[in-house]
């Protein structure tokens, strides 16, 4: 996107950071749930339905120096993508470690949702 210039981009429709997701699982699912919005309910749609119940509510915690943020909004107008993250820890920098206050780790694991 880099060589499309920013008033171009404006025009665009934000892609679904959980289309991403998606198309990185399979393209055809990808399809059949952003484009042709057909999609059926089974067994383990509806598990992971119910496993998401608690990260579908915005909250935020505090755990051994790492803050949890769960339901956290996502966009970048540059990138066009818009989107919410399941689960997003950021872990405190220590003085001694040479940074200041709270940065995303590079380890984290971020879960995307739609």
């Amino acid at each position: 996107m880099d060589d499309i210039p920013l008033e171009e981009t404006e025009e665009l429709e934000p892609v679904l950071v959980s289309a991403l997701e998606h198309y990185s699982y399979c393209p055809r699912q990808c399809a059949l749930i952003h484009i042709e919005q057909t999609f059926e309910e089974n067994i383990y749609t509806v598990q992971g339905h119910l496993l998401h119940e608690r990260v579908d509510e915005s909250t935020d915690e505090i755990r051994h120096d790492i803050r949890i943020e769960r339901g956290l909004s996502l966009w970048s107008k540059h990138l066009g993508l818009v989107g919410r993250a399941d689960v997003v820890e950021f872990h405190v920098q220590h003085p001694s470690s040479g940074g200041r206050g709270l940065k995303p780790s590079t380890m984290a694991r971020v879960a995307l949702l739609k």
